[in-house]
């Protein structure tokens, strides 16, 4: 199993159970933010609503993943 990105980030909203979708593979803040959308909701036509604020940053998922490969 290759453990990615999107893998330490769904290690981190288990906790807090948070949802998103990931636009391919961010490699720093910027992208980050471009690329990574949290949940927060649905409208009336069950579509997703995303938050405004990202409740984790790239660096923290980053180390995450650090984590989990053991480093």
């Amino acid at each position: 199993m290759i453990i990615d990105l999107a893998e330490a980030l769904i290690e981190l909203c288990k906790e807090s159970k948070q949802t998103f979708v990931m636009y391919g593979t961010p490699t720093n803040q910027t992208e980050w933010e471009a690329n990574v959308k949290f949940i927060n909701g649905k409208d009336e036509n069950n579509n997703a609503l995303f938050s405004d604020t990202q409740p984790f940053t790239y660096a923290e998922t980053k180390a995450k993943l650090d984590e989990l490969l053991g480093g």
